[in-house]
């Protein structure tokens, strides 16, 4: 490999897109992860209040 600078450059597009794309699948994680526990935890909570009233 040699060090020409189009070479370095390509090398930090990289790096900046795995950068950006891991971010992005944690994003994604993160919402699957609220849409999860709002689907399973939200009716049973709901559930929970309306047999407490």
């Amino acid at each position: 490999m040699d060090p020409s600078p189009t070479a370095l450059d390509s090398q930090g597009d990289t790096a900046m897109f795995f950068l950006i794309y891991s971010f992005a699948l944690k994003i994604e994680a993160a919402f699957v992860y609220i849409f999860g526990w709002c689907a399973t935890a939200g009716p049973a909570l709901q559930t929970r209040m309306s047999v407490t009233d």
